[in-house]
């Protein structure tokens, strides 16, 4: 039997569920501001390793963008939730409200007093927004995994037909992400549905709506929104809904922005400084020098031992990428790396069994990464495969002798190559500035 009033014990149930809202609400505002590191250390473990394509970037950017949205709804919810019951205890203390008898005011003072909402109508009132702001939180969560669900299944369809050049635009990206929110927000059904047509063309109509809500996931949401929508003012609700996302988005985009700089921006609060981190400005990153390291902070691209070098020999350590991948995959295959002569006559497989002792490992390492001290090309370097004591980052170490420098500031050049379009291509990969003593 179809039902549009809620039952009692639902009701009951609601009126007394504001502390089990409290209790959840304020946990997950602490977990969820708190996650923004985990997030941060997760990408520094698996950056380096882990082949960011589009997909991957959309689920860490969605991860981001989903929390700030429940942990704005959130707070907004235990800030009216805590107005709200002081002005409850001050109702249970003086149910009666305001003695105007007490009051020393004009007659008209009074009388203006009593046509303004009394303590009962701000708690009712309260108790909407405590109400509205929980659950918009939790539609809006659902309506942001939506468009990401879609979004990277689009994007895992089209790399499977290898339309690469497309799933790595930013316009396709923005404009696919912007198509499926009118989609999911009933804007394209205001559309549709806005003029009056036959009922041929009206059935086609719900049955392409239909279709889509199912497909994105619409379904979930969009009878809510429209419940709230229809009650409200279309200007509050839409001004309240684009304050969460809007404010949810930007802090995403500048907290990912620390990190992940790619399309991505800084916002700088309480700081005028503008000379400080100019791109051409010499600089020194603590994770270079393993004396600096923990288990979270880690080596991002490479380090050496110490700033000041009292050693024979620096030890370089290098993290493996995976973008090292390609050009490491074609070395080994390629004749410009021959076997060793020890190796004659077996298979690569053997060689590639005895990589860590053959000639045919280093040459391929020492094509990988073009070492410099200064301007003198460091050659003929043994490397070997290495976990970091610290860290636990695997990727490749070797000692480079340095007796022979003079006591004061040099500069480590590496520069790292890789393959494109059957092309071997090289570029600077990283500068570690040193004082040898």
């Amino acid at each position: 039997m179809h039902q549009d009033k809620l039952p009692e014990y639902i009701k009951e149930y609601r009126d007394q569920s504001w502390q089990i809202e409290m209790l959840i609400a304020g946990g997950l505002v602490f977990y969820l501001y708190s996650i923004t590191d985990f997030f941060r250390s997760y990408f520094f473990d698996t950056w380096s390793v882990v082949n960011y394509s589009a997909i991957q970037i959309l689920l860490l950017f969605f991860a981001y963008f989903i929390t700030r949205i429940l942990l704005f709804g959130f707070i907004a919810n235990l800030l009216f939730r805590a107005v709200w019951l002081a002005y409850l205890g001050i109702n249970f203390s003086f149910p009666n409200g305001i003695k105007y008898d007490n009051i020393v005011a004009s007659s008209f003072r009074k009388e203006i007093l009593k046509l303004r909402p009394n303590i009962v109508q701000r708690v009712i009132l309260l108790e909407r927004l405590c109400n509205l702001t929980y659950s918009i939180s939790i539609l809006l969560a659902l309506f942001s995994t939506s468009i990401m669900i879609i979004m990277v299944s689009i994007i895992w369809v089209l790399e499977l037909l290898g339309f690469y050049s497309i799933t790595q635009s930013p316009n396709f990206t923005y404009a696919l992400a912007i198509t499926i929110a009118i989609i999911n927000s009933g804007l394209l059904d205001s559309l549709l549905f806005r003029k009056k047509s036959n009922s041929k063309i009206s059935e086609m109509k719900e049955s392409v709506s239909g279709v889509l809500d199912y497909l994105t996931l619409a379904f979930l949401f969009k009878r809510e929104f429209m419940v709230i929508k229809s009650n409200t003012r279309n200007w509050l609700f839409y001004f309240f809904t684009f304050l969460i996302i809007g404010i949810s988005l930007l802090v995403s985009v500048n907290q990912l922005g620390k990190y992940y700089p790619w399309g991505t921006m800084k916002i700088k609060l309480m700081d005028d400084r503008e000379f400080y981190d100019l791109p051409s400005v010499p600089t020194m990153k603590a994770y270079m020098y393993t004396k600096n390291l923990t288990k979270e902070k880690v080596v991002f691209r490479g380090a050496i031992q110490s700033d000041i070098v009292k050693d024979q020999y620096l030890k370089l350590f290098m993290v493996s990428w995976h973008r090292f991948e390609n050009f490491l995959d074609y070395s080994y295959q390629n004749e410009e790396y021959p076997l060793p002569v020890e190796l004659i006559g077996d298979s690569k497989n053997v060689a590639m069994e005895n990589i860590n002792t053959d000639s045919l490992y280093n040459n391929v390492i020492n094509g990988l990464f073009t070492v410099y001290i200064g301007k003198d090309t460091i050659k003929n370097l043994k490397w070997r495969n290495y976990t970091q004591e610290v860290t636990y980052q695997q990727g490749y170490i070797t000692y480079i002798p340095i007796d022979t420098l003079p006591s004061s500031e040099h500069e480590l050049r590496i520069d790292v190559s890789w393959m494109h379009k059957g092309e071997k291509k090289s570029g600077t990969w990283l500068r570690i500035p040193f004082w040898k003593e």
